[in-house]
């Protein structure tokens, strides 16, 4: 029933994302925009990595491409230094290198902070810092960051971020023996299903 029709409904959002993905690569190769070339081979980077060992070796070789173009073109940008590093953070978080993301999440968070119109890459930046977190155990830090992230994203009025962050982390309060508030805070996030 229901569920199957979610499992569908992701996978396919999954490969029409990846379909976008690819006519987005052909169209910055042939823009020859520098910053499109770099997003796009990051992008594409990063699907592949979530696919296979095949695929993050393929992932290491496109983030070569957009580092390559970036040095050729943008040696000293920030913006493409802090792309390539994305691309980096999440070549480690899906070889299961979870340190090594959260350092490299990390470094890229505070890179993007320098960057004006990113709010999109910082938000995904932050949760996958928290993913990797919880995936090594590292309870302690993770509610530090959890309470961080979600001060930042209430003072920003973050509704997306808020959701994704209780939905995704409320098991601390569970961590926490507190099931009372594990429950409240489900209660009051403002995220609301899609209508079926």
């Amino acid at each position: 029933g229901r569920r199957l029709r979610v499992v569908a409904g992701v996978r396919d959002a999954v490969v029409r994302g990846a379909d976008f993905q690819a006519r987005a690569v052909r169209l910055a190769m042939q823009s020859g925009d520098p910053r499109r070339c770099i997003r796009s081979l990051v992008f594409e980077a990063i699907y592949r990595a979530q696919e296979s060992d095949a695929g993050r070796t393929r992932a290491i070789e496109l983030l070569r491409s957009a580092n390559w173009i970036a040095q050729q073109t943008l040696p000293d940008d920030p913006w493409a230094r802090a792309y390539f590093a994305l691309g980096e953070a999440f070549v480690a978080y899906y070889y299961g290198k979870f340190r090594r993301a959260v350092e490299i999440f990390k470094d890229c968070d505070q890179r993007f902070r320098t960057l004006s119109g990113v709010a999109w890459e910082q938000n995904t930046i932050r949760i996958h810092r928290l993913r990797a977190t919880d995936y090594q155990g590292a309870w302690g830090e993770l509610r530090a960051l959890y309470d961080e992230y979600m001060r930042d994203a209430q003072r920003r009025d973050d509704r997306y971020v808020g959701a994704s962050l209780t939905r995704w982390f409320n098991v601390l309060w569970l961590a926490h023996d507190r099931p009372d508030l594990a429950g409240a805070d489900l209660d009051r996030s403002q995220w609301t299903a899609p209508a079926e």
